[in-house]
């Protein structure tokens, strides 16, 4: 046998070898893509709840500060968060939560400052009014954002 019809014969993969990977890769494929949505919209809801805790961190770091109250507000929807120093002054700083994602506040604490519904204050002290804030889908994923109210620190936790 010369070395041509050797390397004629040994040369690459059939067709049908081929045509088998790519089935073992599409059925793998098809397998693993239910489960990437899911870990994706984890992440997508974990990120809103770090972004939400970010926001809250900033407005009790800005009470203490500048020595003045400050508000962590809503919209009806719980779709945007912002942050004022008065009810005059525009927005700071806000946080727009992904689309599907809502927020709201869930329960209050005893405590020494009180504040309108689904609004929560900092004030020059590092207290708040300490509310829960539980950010959520509409797949039932839920964390939870507890604030406390003597020093004002935010603990975020996966909801129940």
């Amino acid at each position: 046998m010369s070395p041509l019809e050797t390397a004629e014969k040994s040369s690459g993969f059939s067709l049908l070898e081929l045509i088998a990977v790519l089935v073992i890769l599409g059925l793998a494929s098809a397998l693993a893509a239910p489960r990437l949505q899911g870990f994706m919209e984890e992440v997508r809801i974990r990120t809103a709840a770090r972004k939400m805790a970010t926001l809250l961190r900033y407005a009790r770091n800005q009470a203490l500060s500048s020595k003045q109250v400050v508000t962590v507000a809503a919209d009806v929807s719980g779709e945007r968060w912002w942050i004022r120093y008065n009810e005059r002054q525009a927005a700071e700083r806000s946080v727009k939560l992904p689309p599907g994602i809502r927020g709201k506040v869930i329960e209050r604490y005893f405590s020494s400052i009180s504040a309108a519904r689904g609004k929560i204050l900092f004030s020059p002290r590092g207290d708040s009014t300490g509310q829960v804030v539980e950010i959520y889908d509409n797949h039932g994923r839920k964390f939870r954002l507890a604030i406390d109210p003597v020093i004002g620190s935010i603990t975020l936790s996966r909801g129940s």
